[in-house]
């Protein structure tokens, strides 16, 4: 089973993937304090469950990404 530090690192490798982020420096894995958990883990959820991201929304998720990791 996967620790909390683990999961996140695996969540924002497949958000990265699927958005196909190329600056991974938005967020780096293991950058992110566990006390974002919650909100990757939201971020993570919505992404996934969609197909399709306007360039206005990837722009949305980046700078969401980078809010958590400033906290």
């Amino acid at each position: 089973m996967e620790n909390k530090r683990e999961h996140m690192d695996r969540m924002l490798s497949e958000i990265f993937a699927k958005l196909k982020i190329i600056n991974k420096e938005v967020v780096r894995p293991g950058s992110l304090d566990e006390s974002a958990y919650t909100d990757l883990t939201y971020i993570y959820e919505y992404v996934m469950k969609k197909n399709h991201f306007s360039p206005n929304e990837m722009k949305e998720i980046a700078e969401e990404l980078g809010r958590i990791r400033a906290k």
